[in-house]
């Protein structure tokens, strides 16, 4: 069972939502032509940077990477 105060974090995370932003950046990520781990640049890796830079805008302490293999 969760305490009240991580009951009211969450809570309080969750009024944070946004539908039509949350509709946008689904939409965003579907509409890379292919994501499969082969696709390279025209989808995997286009689809990471974008990613990648969506982090980015949060800002603050947040350290945001991007991994390559």
């Amino acid at each position: 069972m969760l305490s009240a105060i991580a009951t009211a974090t969450i809570f309080g995370l969750v009024q944070q939502v946004n539908q039509k932003n949350l509709e946008e950046t689904i939409g965003h990520l579907v509409s890379f032509p292919t994501r499969h781990t082969l696709s390279g640049a025209v989808g995997v890796d286009r689809a990471a940077d974008w990613i990648k830079q969506e982090f980015e805008k949060v800002g603050g302490n947040l350290k945001v990477s991007k991994q390559t293999w």
